[in-house]
């Protein structure tokens, strides 16, 4: 099996991924972290379901628990994730020698994501050095 030559291997290198808005990274990375946050999100999910499930409804799982405590934690939560996938959209325009004012075509409804996803997840970044950065390419 191939190994993850292009994932982080420090935790250095993992802070500056999912964290900094500067330099490039390339397809594989914006695919593992987009598939890293999927799969967080269904788990919370699943999580929060089987709870209110078997509390037997949301209000009783709100009278089980502080409700500013469960907004302190959905608002960290929600920071975060948005934080992450921030970073990592505009580390993907940087290597498209695009600026990363571009993320917000995110906003236009219904058709904003997907055009993102598909411009920033199937097109090929520079490959040469840009303004952004040296090319990918040479560092891996």
């Amino acid at each position: 099996m191939k190994s993850l030559d292009f994932a982080p291997t420090s935790l250095e290198e993992w802070k500056k991924l999912l964290f900094s808005f500067q330099g490039r990274t390339d397809r594989r990375a914006y695919w593992l972290i987009f598939v890293i946050l999927s799969v967080l999100w269904l788990g919370v999910e699943f999580i929060l379901r089987m709870w209110i499930d078997s509390a037997g409804g949301i209000n009783q799982v709100i009278e089980q628990i502080n409700p500013w405590l469960a907004r302190a934690i959905l608002l960290t939560w929600l920071i975060l994730n948005i934080w992450i996938a921030l970073a990592i959209q505009i580390k993907r325009l940087h290597d498209l020698n695009k600026s990363g004012a571009f993320v917000a075509i995110n906003l236009v409804p219904y058709i904003g994501n997907a055009v993102m996803m598909i411009w920033l997840g199937f097109f090929p970044g520079t490959p040469s050095d840009n303004e952004f950065g040296p090319s990918l390419s040479k560092s891996l």
